[in-house]
């Protein structure tokens, strides 16, 4: 949803010259209000478990308006999908070094870590449970997976590019194979998401 841009405005009888042609500074306030409810959003989910949050609190745990957040969110589940993919843009690894081995392990690596954390991990379970209601909620939850899962088959790609992958490998097998032992972990919680995890699953799914 496009987002609004308010300048700071000059006092009354006070031009520009005057007022030393201050920067305007409403994107960077946007930018910080964003990140401000992105951040209260995990928080949140990580403390009220299953039974979730509401809009109310989430407005004032950010510190804003609730009519500010649905000026870019429509829905509690696509503000913490935004959040999720915020956080696995900034936390997970993603590279080209020439060796599938190495770049799939550090991908799979960070992105277990990263979901095994208890904000992350909370919101995952929010968001899977608001999807399967069906409805704009799973639309949501649709385009978070996906992009996730483009982000993975895009090291993959890279690896067939290198000649390090037969081409009758499937590729969207693996994609299955990494998130459903990342979903099936977070949902059920029997064991938990680390680094031993993501070695032993990428040894299993390399030929």
């Amino acid at each position: 949803m496009e987002t609004k841009r308010v300048d700071n405005a000059i006092p009354p009888m006070i031009d520009d010259q005057q007022a030393g042609a201050r920067p305007h500074t409403g994107r960077r306030r946007n930018d910080a209000t964003r990140a401000a409810i992105l951040s209260a959003v995990l928080d949140l989910a990580a403390e009220s478990g299953s039974a979730g949050f509401t809009m109310d609190e989430l407005a004032i745990r950010a510190g804003v308006s609730k009519r500010t957040i649905y000026r870019w969110w429509s829905s509690r589940s696509a503000v913490l999908a935004e959040a999720l993919a915020n956080r696995a843009v900034t936390v997970v690894v993603q590279r080209d070094t020439g060796v599938l081995a190495e770049d799939l392990r550090a991908f799979v690596r960070t992105t277990y870590e990263a979901a095994g954390a208890a904000p992350v991990a909370a919101a995952l379970k929010l968001i899977m449970a608001e999807g399967l209601g069906g409805g704009p909620a799973e639309t949501v939850l649709r385009a978070f997976v996906h992009g996730r899962r483009a982000a993975l088959l895009a090291v993959l790609d890279l690896g067939r590019q290198h000649g390090e992958l037969p081409e009758t490998y499937d590729p969207e097998l693996v994609a299955d194979a990494v998130f459903g032992i990342l979903w099936y972990r977070v949902l059920i919680g029997h064991h938990p998401l680390t680094a031993d995890v993501a070695d032993q699953v990428v040894a299993l799914i390399l030929p």
